[in-house]
């Protein structure tokens, strides 16, 4: 190579490497707004993401309430079950009780029976017996006639014989 060729190139030298710091410096503003949008786009991504994860958050805390609430509704059930066992178990209670009241108002009631049979048996008795008395007087009143007649006929008789002696 020739020294002027050198000098030439020398010359061109500052140039390329002013066209080359332009260039550098145009790939490096278009890499920076290219950065800027990217981090753009990031801080707004972020933004995003926080946003959903507050949603999440917010969705899960509504959704702990709501578990807590049916947690709530659960024991109430329960409660209110429990207390249906024990109302049921009272009312079977009270109508073994009623059975029992019943039960023990037909024995009464057969026992009353029973005596009414009794009482009606013992009348029946005093019946029998009164009219065993009332025959028995009668008895004894036709035998006093009779008794009486035959006296009454012996008198006459001994009036009669009295008579005829």
């Amino acid at each position: 190579m020739s020294v002027i060729n050198r000098a030439t190139e020398r010359k061109d030298i500052p140039t390329e490497r002013k066209d080359i710091t332009t260039e550098h410096t145009d790939i490096t503003t278009e890499q920076r707004k290219d950065i800027t949008i990217e981090r753009k786009d990031i801080a707004t991504e972020r933004k995003d993401i926080t946003t959903e994860r507050k949603d999440i958050s917010t969705e899960r805390k509504h959704i702990t309430t709501e578990r807590k609430d049916i947690t709530t509704e659960r024991k109430d059930i329960t409660t209110e079950r429990k207390d249906i066992t024990t109302e049921r178990k009272d009312i079977t209670t009270e109508r073994k009780h009623i059975t029992t009241e019943r039960k023990d108002i037909a024995t009464e009631r057969k026992n009353i029976t029973t005596e009414r049979k009794d009482i009606s048996t013992v009348r029946k008795n005093i019946n029998t017996e009164r009219n065993d008395i009332t025959t028995e007087r009668n008895d004894i009143t036709t035998e006093r006639k009779e008794f009486t007649t035959e006296r009454k006929d012996i008198s006459s008789e001994r009036k009669d014989i009295t008579t005829e002696r």
